[in-house]
């Protein structure tokens, strides 16, 4: 665990994960260079805004913040968690426009992105302004626990195809809407 900033002074400097377990960056980060998270996870514990990302086979846990990244590359199955840290969700993750088309940004054959901890009206995940991911990339995109991804790319939001219902913040019994009921 890291509790002070990580910055690199405006060199470029890069973060790579190695290893199983958990590194946690409890302090704002604040460098550009390349994060490559090979093994583990690397969990951000503020809101916070990096260079380009490598998933080679590591974890990213986004702790239910908003995020500003680079470009997304995949070169080996890796998971983006969006409440992996102890919180449950609820911030919106960008990531620059990342296609092979626009940007030449390859991702590597047969391997999977699973974005966890997902949940509908609640988390938001965007790479770049639409166009920012090839049809090829987003059929390698999965969410756990409601399968294929779709990408509008008018936006440049991924959901999944089947969402499910609209979760309602503090709509604590479920019925679709926040009222006395959910405080009682």
């Amino acid at each position: 665990t890291i509790n002070g900033s990580v910055t690199d002074n405006s060199t470029g400097a890069g973060l790579t994960k190695t290893g199983g377990g958990t590194l946690s960056i409890n302090g704002s980060t604040g460098y550009g260079g390349l994060t490559t998270i090979s093994q583990g996870s690397l969990v951000l514990g503020s809101s916070d805004s990096l260079g380009n990302i490598l998933l080679n086979g590591g974890n990213l846990g986004t702790t239910g913040k908003n995020q500003n990244f680079g470009q997304l590359t995949l070169s080996a199955t890796g998971q983006i968690d969006l409440g992996l840290g102890g919180q449950p969700g609820g911030g919106s993750v960008h990531f620059s426009d990342s296609s092979t088309t626009n940007n030449g940004i390859i991702w590597a054959g047969g391997s999977t992105l699973t974005i966890s901890n997902w949940t509908n009206g609640i988390d938001h995940i965007f790479v770049g302004g639409g166009g920012g991911l090839d049809p090829s990339q987003v059929a390698q995109i999965t969410f756990a626990g409601f399968g294929a991804a779709t990408y509008n790319t008018s936006t440049g939001e991924l959901t999944p195809v089947n969402p499910g219902p609209t979760f309602l913040l503090g709509d604590v019994n479920g019925d679709h809407h926040y009222d006395a009921k959910d405080i009682l």
